[in-house]
Order: C-alpha cells, then sequence, then structure tokens
C-alpha cells in the first residue's frame, strides 16, 4: 500500500481514497464506450487465448466489457469492497 505524505504531516493511504464508495461508483459511474474496448483491444492484439490483468478495477466495468474478448481477466482493487461489488 503506498502512503504519500503531504506538508501537513497527514498520511493518507492511496487504498482509501475510494473507501466507501463502492455503491454509488457502481450505481452512478459510466460503462466503458464499446469504440474505448475496441480501440484496447485492437491496439494490444488482444484474442480469447489471452490473460488480461486490470489493475485498479474497480466494480469491473472494464472486465465486463472484456467478456468475450480475452482468455481470463484477472482483476485487482486495493479496496475489498470494490471487489465484492465487481464479482456481483
Amino acid at each position: 500500500m503506498k502512503t504519500n505524505n503531504n506538508k501537513g504531516g497527514i498520511r493518507k493511504s492511496t487504498s482509501s481514497l475510494f473507501a466507501g464508495t463502492h455503491q454509488y461508483y457502481a450505481k452512478f459511474r459510466p460503462g466503458i464506450p464499446e469504440g474505448v474496448i475496441n480501440i484496447i483491444v485492437d491496439y494490444f492484439k488482444i484474442s480469447p487465448a489471452n490473460r488480461v490483468l486490470d489493475i485498479g478495477c474497480g466494480t469491473g466495468q472494464v472486465a465486463l466489457a472484456m467478456e468475450g474478448r480475452c482468455g481470463e481477466m484477472v482483476c485487482l482493487d486495493p479496496d475489498p469492497e470494490m471487489l465484492k461489488q465487481a464479482e456481483r
């Protein structure tokens, strides 16, 4: 977990930046446009034979948009509540 120290001496964990927001994030965050996913798939030449890693996956919107385009999607997020929401 990375921490940042500011000049005021307050330590903030970057993993807690979105803590407690998982329900709102899932409800109000717009989905990933198909055109954006197409650009990613084309640029990286992603196929069903590939495994894709999504670091900072949040509620899994990229994973949902990538369904059927890659063989396996591995999702990582420092907020366990975001991961629980992604599994739904």
